[in-house]
């Protein structure tokens, strides 16, 4: 996969809405550099690594990320609640 197809992807999917891109390499390795692509949804407040154009987050897995992270906090709070009682 040509980088030039993903990075016109990745444009694609942050001009559908109010949407961010972020692009970092990471060093950690000593074997080479690795990108690091975060894709944010800011009206679904979720986001998703992404590695090619297959893994970048559609508008649904988002959603359905933002639910499963609100669940867990619901349930987190419903914890400390109880331990508190």
């Amino acid at each position: 996969m040509p980088i030039e197809n993903f990075i016109i992807a990745l444009d694609q999917w942050a001009k559908r809405g109010r949407r961010s891109v972020d692009i970092s390499i990471s060093t950690q390795t000593l074997a080479k550099p690795e990108l690091d692509i975060w894709c944010y949804d800011f009206d679904i407040e979720a986001g998703s690594h992404a590695k090619s154009i297959s893994e970048i987050p559609s508008r649904e897995a988002l959603i359905e990320s933002r639910k499963q992270s609100l669940e867990q906090q619901l349930n987190q709070l419903n914890q400390e609640r109880q331990s508190t009682e």
